[in-house]
């Protein structure tokens, strides 16, 4: 399978120029945790040239700066929504707010935050882009392939409106022989996230704790649970490990006391793993792990899971790739070179 990789800002262009070109009889599929209305490309161009078959599957309208905590939508998101069913002339689905879980009304449970663009069997996904204008501009990317399996498995999502927690933990399915989608249904057993499993989160701890080389990750956050302790016990085996992130005063600022010993860990991995941003105005958002093994082997991670157990705890509905195509590999080890490595 031809698998190619497209970065953030050319998705845009990209998937607008396939809606206007597309075929009567051609699908056009698009999910999002988040959307924005105006000046998106995307949705303008949906909006014109959108049929009555196709689909929009959406967690959350009117995304202008991350996520916000609410106990019932909030007036910009209502009058987005509105404004999108007044314009946008092919069917559609609303997902949003996410269902209310036990005695919490936090927005930021059991959200569908799977990405995916498709029109027929022309695909973007397995990457974090959101439908929205800002997050074209951030550090980030989407997989580009033909596939007539995964574009039937998208509607197997739409047929259950995006959720699919009742069908259990998640699986996964095979693309080729060295590509397979892994699938977070987003399932909380309680409240409190004990128990719960991760279908993505759990496949790569378990390719991260055999013998490795080397090990390249990026994530919005910083690494924690788990993943943390596996990391650090590369680091102090003298394993190369690389972690690219946003600084961790960005989600876990002092005067919030998450643990100062929490971070000196974070810091002291950093010391030994030194990551800086050639491009410091841009925000990373790329989900991406890459794992080389003593063989020369090779496994690599892309998608939407940020690989963080607080995403798992929440309930989120994730799509990843797990890979051994070196074509591939090499393609996201080139974006990873380019976008984050340290000048």
């Amino acid at each position: 399978m031809n698998i190619a990789l497209v970065p953030a800002e050319k998705v845009p262009q990209l998937f607008s120029t396939r809606i206007k070109n597309h075929h009567a009889d051609e699908k056009v599929f698009v999910t999002s945790m988040s959307a924005q209305f105006y000046d998106n490309p995307i949705i303008q161009n949906l909006a014109k040239y959108g049929s009555s078959h196709d689909t929009f599957l959406i967690d959350y309208f009117g995304h202008w700066h991350g996520i916000r905590p609410a106990i019932s939508m909030r007036s910009e998101h209502r009058e987005a929504r509105r404004r999108f069913q007044q314009n946008f002339l092919g069917s559609y689905i609303v997902i949003g707010p996410p269902p209310r879980i036990n005695f919490t009304n936090s927005t930021i449970l059991n959200r569908f935050h799977i990405k995916a663009y498709a029109v027929g069997n022309k695909v973007l996904s397995l990457g974090g882009v959101n439908c929205t204008s800002h997050s074209y501009d951030f550090i980030d990317l989407m997989l580009d392939f033909e596939s007539d399996k995964f574009v039937t498995y998208l509607n197997k999502f739409s047929e259950k409106n995006g959720n699919m927690r009742k069908d259990g933990v998640g699986e996964g399915f095979w693309l080729d022989d060295h590509n397979e989608v892994l699938i977070d249904y987003g399932r909380r057993n309680n409240f409190y996230g004990k128990n719960n499993k991760s279908v993505i989160l759990d496949s790569l701890l378990t390719d991260l704790e055999k013998e490795l080389e080397s090990v390249t990750m990026s994530s919005t956050y910083i690494p924690y649970g788990k993943l943390d302790d596996i990391l650090f016990r590369h680091v102090r085996k003298g394993h190369p490990v690389t972690f690219y992130a946003n600084r961790p005063s960005k989600f876990y600022p002092p005067e919030h006391a998450t643990s100062e010993k929490f971070l000196q860990r974070f810091y002291a991995l950093k010391a030994k793993t030194p990551w800086s941003d050639k491009r410091p105005d841009k925000f990373n958002h790329l989900k991406a792990a890459i794992i080389t093994y003593p063989s020369g082997d090779r496994v690599a991670y892309v998608g939407s899971h940020n690989f963080n157990e607080l995403h798992v705890w929440a309930g989120n509905a994730e799509m990843t790739l797990r890979t051994t195509d070196n074509r591939l590999i090499d393609q996201l080890q080139e974006f990873i070179t380019d976008n984050l490595e340290h000048a």
